[in-house]
């Protein structure tokens, strides 16, 4: 999940024309991924 998330935020900061673009998209991602990973968690014991 997380991956796919870095991975789409990467292709955005590349098309960007950024390499620092990229990492900042790859960064993002993950935390996105784990913020709705903590979310569905939260849901699923409330």
């Amino acid at each position: 999940m997380k991956i796919i998330f870095g991975v789409i935020g990467a292709v955005v900061g590349l098309l960007m024309g950024e390499l620092i673009g990229a990492v900042i998209g790859l960064v993002l991602g993950v935390v996105l991924a784990s913020m709705l990973k903590k979310a569905d968690q939260a849901a699923e014991s409330a």
